[in-house]
């Protein structure tokens, strides 16, 4: 397939944008090097849980420092006759001021 998935397209994209750290790994693999370049469909999904875990202990912080919050939940039935379920937590930053949404 020339589709080369998401996680490597971006490698290339960061790679192309200058990030030397990627460029240095991401194309030793493409020019046939037997270097370790962490790109396996294994790698690539322990990196996404690892992105995943950082990002909601984040979210989970900035919750828990607010004085007001909210959690929205709403559910709908897809094309395939799955239901799906988005949940939504609202809070006050209290760094920005701001009310921010995160899903």
């Amino acid at each position: 397939s020339a589709n080369p998935g998401n996680f490597l397209a971006i490698l290339d994209y960061r790679a192309k944008a200058g990030d030397q750290s990627v460029s240095r790994s991401f194309h030793m693999k493409k020019s046939g090097g037997k270097e370790t370049t962490y790109t396996s469909p294994w790698i690539q999904n322990e990196i996404i849980q690892c992105c995943g875990s950082f990002i909601r202990e984040k979210i989970l912080d900035d919750v828990k420092a607010s004085p007001f919050f909210s959690v929205l939940a709403d559910e709908a039935t897809d094309v395939a006759n799955s239901e799906q379920m988005a949940l939504i937590l609202r809070y006050l930053d209290l760094v920005s001021n701001e009310v921010r949404e995160s899903f």
